[in-house]
């Protein structure tokens, strides 16, 4: 009977922990695919420049290109996530240029985008003492001044 309760608790903890491999594996990859989306969409907004404060000599976003831009990122991105098919994801934008003003933080005063992405979603972890529903990503892509 030792055997069987030694093997049985074996075989329990055996089986959480390739439970919990399998999952962390799909929770990496969510982190993964969130932080290309961010980036990619915080590159992609700030090249949607109104040229002629361009031509000016200012840098000044086209706001609405952008997020645009962003939503239809974010639809296509749907495709290969677990996270954005089963949950409700936001990206919102921020922009810092020559019209809206800089931050106090950007000292250089260079134009930069920040996008932010939020997503509540359903649990990725089957195990029932990690439990993951909310998701934050954010990246910032600035422009050097030319």
């Amino acid at each position: 009977m030792k055997v069987y309760i030694v093997f049985s608790g074996i075989v329990t903890v055996l089986l959480m922990a390739m439970c919990f491999q399998g999952d962390m594996r799909i929770y990496e990859h969510e982190q993964w695919l969130l932080k290309e989306l961010t980036e990619e969409v915080a590159c992609g907004a700030a090249l949607y420049v109104e040229q002629e404060a361009y031509a000016e000599g200012n840098i000044v976003f086209d706001y609405e290109k952008g997020k645009s831009y962003a939503k239809d990122y974010l639809k296509q991105a749907k495709r290969n996530s677990y996270i954005l098919n089963n949950g409700i994801a936001t990206i919102e934008l921020e922009f810092e240029d020559d019209k809206v003003g800089y931050s106090k933080d950007n000292t250089y005063k260079m134009p930069t985008v920040t996008a932010k992405f939020r997503a509540q979603h359903n649990d990725i972890f089957r195990l029932p003492f990690l439990s993951v529903k909310q998701t934050f990503r954010e990246s910032r892509y600035e422009l050097k001044e030319v």
